[in-house]
């Protein structure tokens, strides 16, 4: 009986862990704050020229290892960029077109990210991640206007609100990476840019 009743009680914690229905204002909290705060930062960098004096001006970028392909798309092109992942920030914010959103804003914020390392914040990883993990939950179900327009019960497994939970721990690993990466090329060129680009920030 001891060992049936263990067994049950394991089952019953997997399935209240994964499979039974919770409450999905958590997702709504996280994908209305992240919305906010990336079109707050998208608007921010903007308004001080950092994109000019970090992409457009620059003759020269130092690239990720593997993404030497990804590259600056002009004045015009680079500032649609950043206007298309401002509108995607908003987007998120409110729940419209929530899907298409984060996967838009997603892609623009990492091909900005990957444009040149010496521009590089341990934080960065962190909103790539949290951006690629709001495609996957439904965040844009609940407090939202699709979910105004759509259909559709404020509930979901548990392991969508999880899987923002767990997936957030590659952060610290690669924020501790990327900071061993920099403290390699102190002295280096890529550091003298660094503290050229920083100077303008200064001004």
């Amino acid at each position: 009986m001891a060992i049936k009743s263990a067994t049950y009680s394991v089952k019953q914690k997997v399935n209240d862990w994964l499979v039974k229905p919770t409450h999905i204002a958590p997702l709504a909290t996280l994908r209305i704050a992240f919305g906010v705060m990336m079109l707050i930062s998208t608007v921010r960098f903007v308004m001080r020229g950092w994109v000019s004096a970090f992409y457009i001006k620059p003759q020269f970028h130092f690239t990720f290892y593997g993404f030497g392909w990804v590259k600056p798309m002009g004045e015009t092109g680079t500032y649609a960029l950043f206007a298309v992942m401002a509108l995607a920030a908003i987007c998120i914010a409110i729940g419209l077109f929530y899907r298409i959103a984060a996967v838009l804003f997603f892609l623009t914020f990492t091909y900005v990210e990957l444009l040149d390392k010496t521009t590089y914040l341990n934080h960065y990883y962190l909103v790539s991640i949290i951006a690629f993990l709001l495609i996957l939950v439904p965040a844009g179900s609940y407090f939202s206007v699709d979910a105004w327009r759509n259909s559709g019960g404020p509930f979901c497994f548990p392991c969508g609100v999880r899987l923002c939970r767990v997936g957030t721990r590659p952060f610290l690993f690669l924020s501790r990476r990327g900071d061993a990466s920099c403290l390699r090329h102190r002295g280096s060129r890529c550091a003298a840019e660094r503290g050229r680009r920083r100077g303008v920030l200064d001004r």
